[in-house]
């Protein structure tokens, strides 16, 4: 794994600026109280450090129920039915994408604001999808630590979990992430023509010397430094 370089897009910091300024102007107007916008900041400090934010209970278990009926028809109806998942693009899936009150469940007010304010702009979802996995074939086939973000620009994913056909949190999957590793990303290879590609299969990390490579990776100490790393998320029946 590379650090940033020459090919990462991103936006000037004085646009940044003036948009997170904008943004925090307008969304003051909606708020009730001063302490809110220090809870916002708050959420965008722990996200910025810390990789990954945990939400739950962002919307009515009605609405999600919702959403679980719906994904559950797209499963059966475009779900490929794999032996280590049943995957499918939800991003072809118009109805379910454009669905009722559940849309706040993966694309909720609160995560598009963050989301805005770390990357200084307007933010446009470039790709959606829907797996089901089974505990014993995705132990088996799909436990590979590798790096998951493109090295050409920036981006910041939201994973969703729930147990298949319930309303309530998951059970015995595990999502494994390095602490600021974000900061760095997959090897740039160029074509015969000089054109920079990559790849997630070239990020695989399947050796301890790969592994090696990722835990050696320099990045500075983070804030939260000394407290533990590896957490275990427990919500009562909420996904």
């Amino acid at each position: 794994m590379g650090s940033l370089g020459e090919h990462r897009q991103s936006i000037p910091n004085a646009e940044k600026i003036d948009f997170r300024v904008k943004l925090l102007r307008a969304l003051h107007k909606a708020w009730k109280n001063e302490e809110t916008e220090a809870r916002f900041l708050e959420a965008v400090n722990m996200l910025e450090s810390d990789d990954a934010t945990l939400f739950g209970g962002l919307v009515y278990p009605a609405f999600f129920e919702k959403l679980v009926e719906a994904y559950d028809k797209v499963q059966e109806a475009a779900g490929n039915n794999t032996f280590v998942h049943s995957f499918v693009s939800m991003a072809v899936q118009n109805e379910f994408i454009m669905g009722e009150n559940y849309v706040d469940v993966f694309a909720h007010p609160l995560i598009i604001a963050i989301t805005a304010y770390l990357m200084g702009g307007a933010i446009r979802i470039q790709e959606s999808r829907g797996r089901n996995t089974d505990p014993i074939a995705i132990n088996a086939q799909d436990n590979t630590l590798y790096v998951d973000n493109t090295p050409f620009k920036e981006e910041y994913k939201v994973l969703l979990n729930w147990q298949c056909g319930q309303v309530k949190d998951p059970s015995g999957q595990n999502f494994t992430f390095l602490p600021l590793t974000y900061k760095g990303n997959r090897d740039i290879l160029t074509s015969n023509d000089g054109l920079p590609w990559s790849t997630e299969r070239d990020s695989l990390s399947t050796s301890h010397k790969a592994i090696d490579k990722l835990f050696d990776f320099p990045t500075p100490p983070p804030p939260s430094h000394g407290r533990a790393r590896v957490v275990e998320a427990v919500t009562s029946n909420s996904p």
